[in-house]
């Protein structure tokens, strides 16, 4: 039985990469890559035929919600890759909308800054992350689980940054950028929320570390025991 086979481009100016998906009787063969290279591929064998289309179908929805489309393979060609950094700056990260074709280039460059942080858009960027809605998302993408996503992912690139200059600026620039009367908002704001109480046990977040946090004012924890017993 001769495979059915779908090859998918996304080439956007910050990456060119294909994803290809075959399947053969009960068997789903995933290739994928930067175009012009032999790729990687994966290889998944499911109970049944059936069942090996429903797993491709879901796996090529996958990637053209993140804006692949059909092409056909050898037609592109090899291209230098343009760092996602050199495509946005700290105007672009302040005022693109968070719509499906800036929000590809807004993701990567988060990537490349946590790899190799700056003081002046990370932090602009994470607090445009920080301070953005979840339930009112209206794109297909980013979904409001990327979103959330996002959020602890800043948040756990704070808590293991062990730079503690870098930390600070960071930081700061991220609290710089509320406005002056900006009342905190714990639903959204999980990263601004953390800097602020640290680890403070008045603190907590609903949701398994995914819903809106709560800070309980009325509560008083007393670190020591011989301030416990003053």
């Amino acid at each position: 039985m001769a495979a059915e086979k779908t090859y998918l481009e996304l080439s956007d100016g910050t990456s060119h990469k294909f994803y290809e998906v075959s399947t053969q009787a009960a068997t789903v063969y995933i290739r994928y890559g930067r175009i012009g290279t032999d790729g990687t591929t994966q290889v998944k064998t499911l109970a049944s035929e059936a069942q090996a289309k429903d797993f491709a179908a879901k796996k090529l929805k996958e990637k053209t919600d993140k804006g692949y489309t059909v092409a056909k393979a050898g037609e592109t060609e090899k291209r230098k890759v343009v760092k996602a950094t050199d495509a946005v700056d700290l105007e672009y990260v302040k005022s693109a909308p968070l719509a499906p074709n800036h929000w590809q280039k807004l993701k990567a460059a988060y990537k490349q800054l946590e790899a190799a942080p700056d003081t002046e858009v990370l932090p602009a960027l994470i607090a445009r992350l920080d301070k953005s809605g979840i339930d009112t998302l209206k794109e297909k993408y980013p979904t409001r689980a990327t979103m959330r996503y996002m959020k602890r992912r800043a948040r756990r690139f704070l808590r293991t940054l062990k730079d503690d200059a870098l930390y600070f600026e960071i930081a700061s620039q991220i609290l710089l950028a509320h406005e002056k009367h900006d009342a905190l908002d714990l639903r959204l704001q999980w990263v601004s929320a953390e800097i602020l109480f640290g680890a403070s046990r008045r603190l907590s977040q609903a949701a398994h570390a995914q819903g809106a946090m709560h800070l309980d004012k009325t509560k008083v924890y007393l670190r020591t025991p011989e301030a416990r017993k003053a």
